[in-house]
Parts: structure tokens; sequence; C-alpha cells
């Protein structure tokens, strides 16, 4: 990895999309969002959530990536999957553990993205 370092992150992202022909690569950086570069240069990236009270991270990386999933098969834009994976991953960061006690956490996310449960 470091032989791709240049400095700037963006730069460093289309460094590796270029090298290993990636079509698209995602960068995580948790309270301060998320973002995303295409082989075409599209970058699209989403602040972090606010006001968010962290009590346990666990299980908020792979939340962000279920949700990116979920978006990225409902065909949903990059924008609104950033904001939605975000704010889902953040969510996550505010109970203990990486499992909701009660399958009522998710009803106002299905709601929101009008999925039927």
């Amino acid at each position: 990895m470091l032989a791709f370092q240049t400095g700037n992150p963006r730069d460093t992202a289309t460094r590796l999309i270029e090298t290993f022909q990636l079509k698209t690569l995602l960068v995580t950086r948790g309270a301060k969002g998320a973002w995303l570069l295409d082989q075409a240069g599209n970058y699209t990236e989403t602040p972090g959530s606010p006001h968010v009270l962290i009590v346990d991270t666990v299980g908020a990386g792979d939340g962000f990536c279920a949700v990116f999933i979920l978006g990225l098969l409902h065909g949903w834009p990059s924008t609104l999957i950033l904001e939605r994976a975000n704010r889902f991953a953040a969510t996550l960061c505010e109970i203990r553990g990486a499992i909701p006690e009660s399958v009522e956490f998710y009803a106002p996310f299905i709601k929101n993205w009008n999925l039927h449960s």
C-alpha cells in the first residue's frame, strides 16, 4: 500500500483503480462519512452523521456494507447509497453490540427506504 500513497487520498484511489482495473473504489471514514470514486473519475461523497452518540462501533462496517450492497441491488443513485449506508452504520454505533436486540430497530429504515419486510 505504501507504494500507492500519494499524499492525496483521491489520487491514491485513482492509482489503485488504474493499477488493479477496479470499476469503483469505496472509502469509509467513520465519523467523517464516506466517498466513492469510479474508473470514469466520478466522485461521490457523504459527510459523517452529526450528533451520533457512539456507544459501540462493532458491526458498523458490516452494516454499512450491507446497505451499500442493498442500494446497488435496488439501483439507488450513488449519493443515496452512501447517505443511507452511512446513516445506518451511525445508528448501529448508538447501540451496544453488532446486532440490535429487536427487529424494530430496522423499522424506520424499511419504512423510509420503501422496503417491505
